[in-house]
């Protein structure tokens, strides 16, 4: 489900042209949405020591450079080549990562082909033929931001791994899973805004100077719904795995629907190496999911 969705407004995101200032108001819609269920869950977030409030402040940034690593990618690139770019490389950021930070998790010899294949696969997706391979089809802005997108979008998912073994730990909690899921996702909503609004001040370009008008508002509630929504399942699903690199690697099937969306809606070019990358990325997948 949260693959699907995040296919969705990714896509949207690409035919609608969206901005940095866009993204920001998405995030303050969906804060101010999640507002009532914060206050109802008032006793646990009163109960956060300064590690978790440290987190959530720490991951709002991650999430802001995603946003605008993501939009900046999108406006300088395709859609069928962007986003696999960026849903692939935190597969080979996060395994690392956790072995140098000695982070709690298992990933097994299985999931580790897997995330090989997936990577190999976007490897081949910006080629147009498999005898052009070129340093120049990943030496350009797209890759670059692509790159930045993907370094934040590893960064909050270990961050919000972390922050929900610790809330799942305090004592005399008894929310569930899905429901602290929920709340995270809302302070982590005012996180992000509260970042992409600082980046907005230092540089206004990133606006667009976009009015504020009530399709404007409208567009931004759509959106923070979608994307919030598609994140509360991957932090409700962390509480079920045995290492965040299962949930990060699994719900990279979103790939192939982005490539689809790109191909169909977008007419953006089928290529050899394109159809190959994708197989790859679901065989990757497979894998994963046996691994």
């Amino acid at each position: 489900m949260s693959a699907v969705m995040h296919a969705g407004w990714n896509f949207l995101g690409k035919r609608r042209r969206t901005s940095v200032g866009l993204y920001a108001l998405a995030f303050l819609w969906v804060g101010i949405v999640g507002l009532p269920w914060v206050i109802q869950a008032w006793d646990m977030v009163a109960s956060f020591n300064t590690v978790i409030i440290g987190l959530v402040i720490a991951t709002g940034f991650s999430q802001a450079l995603y946003m605008i690593g993501l939009t900046l990618a999108y406006q300088n690139g395709e859609l069928s080549v962007v986003y696999p770019l960026l849903r692939s490389m935190p597969l080979v950021i996060l395994p690392v990562v956790g072995f140098v930070l000695d982070l709690p998790g298992d990933v097994g010899i299985g999931a580790m082909v897997g995330i090989g294949l997936i990577v190999c696969g976007c490897v081949f997706l910006p080629m147009n033929h498999f005898r052009d391979i070129k340093l120049a089809h990943y030496v350009n802005w797209a890759t670059l931001f692509a790159l930045i997108a993907a370094a934040g979008t590893a960064g909050y998912s270990l961050i919000d791994d972390q922050a929900t073994r610790l809330i799942r730990a305090l004592p005399g909690l008894s929310l569930s899973a899905g429901h602290i899921a929920l709340i995270y996702v809302f302070l982590q909503a005012w996180s992000t805004a509260g970042w992409l609004y600082l980046a907005i001040w230092i540089k206004p370009a990133w606006r667009e100077n976009a009015p504020a008008t009530f399709s404007l508002h409208s567009q931004a509630l759509q959106t923070g719904i979608l994307l919030m929504g598609t994140y509360a399942m991957v932090v409700w699903a962390m509480a079920y795995a045995r290492d965040v690199s299962y949930v990060v690697a699994f719900r990279q099937i979103s790939i192939l629907l982005g490539v689809a969306l790109g191909l169909t809606v977008l007419k953006e070019r089928l290529t050899a190496p394109k159809l190959a990358g994708s197989v790859l990325v679901f065989a990757g997948l497979v894998w994963v999911a046996l691994g």
